[in-house]
C-alpha cells in the first residue's frame, strides 16, 4: 500500500501542482468528476462545492489529459485528439467506457465480450 508520504514524495517528483490544503484524498477514494469546463486540468477535492469554486478548493489537483483520461477509465494509451483544450474537453465530456460497459451489461442481463 502507498503511504500518504510517499504520494506527496510522487506529487513532486512529477511536477504536480496542488492548491493548498490536504491533497491524501486519492489515496482513499474514488475520484470526484472530470469536467469539460474552466480549468479543465482541475480534479476537484472532494465537498468542493460547498464553499468555493474547484479551482481553488483546497485538496484540489491538477492532472494531465493522460491522467484525466484513466481516471475516466480509458486506457493509459488512448489516443486523445487536437491540442490540450480540445483533449480536455473530450476527456470532460465523455462518457465512462466502464459506466458504458455496466450499463450495456445490465442492458442486455449478461457480460460483454471484452474483445
Amino acid at each position: 500500500m502507498v503511504t500518504e508520504e510517499d504520494f506527496q514524495e510522487w506529487l513532486e517528483e512529477n511536477g504536480k501542482v496542488v492548491v493548498p490544503g490536504s491533497a491524501t484524498w486519492p489515496m482513499h477514494r474514488p475520484s470526484p468528476t472530470v469536467v469539460g469546463s474552466f480549468n479543465l486540468e482541475v480534479v476537484a477535492a472532494p465537498g468542493y462545492r460547498t464553499e468555493v469554486s474547484r479551482q481553488k478548493a483546497p485538496g484540489s489537483v491538477r492532472v494531465t489529459v493522460q491522467e484525466a483520461g484513466i481516471l475516466q477509465s480509458f486506457p493509459a494509451d488512448y489516443d486523445w485528439q487536437g491540442g490540450k483544450t480540445a483533449q480536455y474537453l473530450q476527456v470532460g465530456n465523455a462518457v465512462p467506457p466502464l459506466v458504458v460497459t455496466a450499463l450495456a451489461e445490465h442492458l442486455i442481463g449478461g457480460e460483454l465480450d471484452s474483445d
